[in-house]
């Protein structure tokens, strides 16, 4: 059971519920702890903020404590008309931003 439990919940399903109706094609969701970026079918997308306090991870892989200050910008294409959420890690510095997938 206690592999089973966390503390930090995964919304991957409830965004994907949100995702079902048909003029929905993206969902922002945040202060989940763990960002991410879900991709859900062709034209849908999940994002998580995850949340900008320090975070002492456990797993064997990634065990430190760090802080990753990621947010979701939204841009428009050419048109105007179609709103792009990508997800984006806050450096503080020149350049101020990167790819937070990229990490």
């Amino acid at each position: 059971m206690l592999t089973e439990s966390t503390i930090f919940p995964d919304l991957s399903d409830p965004a994907k519920r949100i995702l079902r109706t048909p003029d929905i094609h993206t969902v922002i969701f945040g202060h989940s702890h763990v960002y991410r970026h879900v991709q859900v079918g062709e034209n849908k997308q999940y994002l998580n903020t995850g949340t900008w306090c320090d975070i002492v991870s456990l797993d064997l892989e990634n065990y430190a404590r760090r802080t990753r200050l990621t947010y979701v910008r939204v841009e428009y294409d050419e048109t105007g008309n179609h709103p792009i959420a990508l997800l984006r890690h806050w450096i503080g510095r020149i350049p101020l931003e990167d790819d937070a997938m990229g990490l």
